[in-house]
């Protein structure tokens, strides 16, 4: 099989080329070298998808339980995306919901009662999806 013209069904997930080019995008933001204190590519996550993203982080960070009480959880902030939860679900962990306001907007004191020691990790998508609202950087 040749594939001299490299026509792949999806892109190399490795991502060297890409991953290189922003650390040397950001390292120069900020006066830095690869090989002077600024990142590297081995410390850059290029995802295919925001799907691949989400698992990945839940695999991560979560340890599955949920279903016999012992695992981890997320929190969510519906209406939101919707693949924070099929994720959850996929790796048995937890969902804990704090619900955006009907301006869309965050419910901070709610959301840092509802963390628990199970809290993981805090899903917040901005723009929000399906409400399109950006969530204020000093909210997050």
């Amino acid at each position: 099989y040749d594939n001299g013209m490299e026509l792949e069904r999806y892109p190399c997930p490795y991502q060297l080329t890409l991953k290189r080019l922003l650390c040397d995008h950001r390292n120069a933001q900020v006066g830095k070298t690869a090989d002077n204190g600024g990142i590297q590519p081995k410390n850059v996550f290029v995802g295919v998808g925001s799907d691949e993203a989400i698992d990945l982080l839940i695999r991560i960070f979560c340890t599955p339980g949920n279903t016999s009480g012992v695992g981890d959880a997320i929190m969510i902030t519906p209406p939101t995306y919707g693949m924070y939860k099929v994720c959850a679900n996929v790796n048995d962990v937890g969902i804990q919901t704090v619900p955006l306001t009907p301006d869309f907007d965050l419910q901070i004191p709610e959301m840092l009662q509802a963390v628990t020691p199970a809290t993981k990790l805090i899903f917040i998508c901005s723009p929000g999806n399906p409400t399109a609202k950006s969530i204020p950087l000093s909210d997050v």
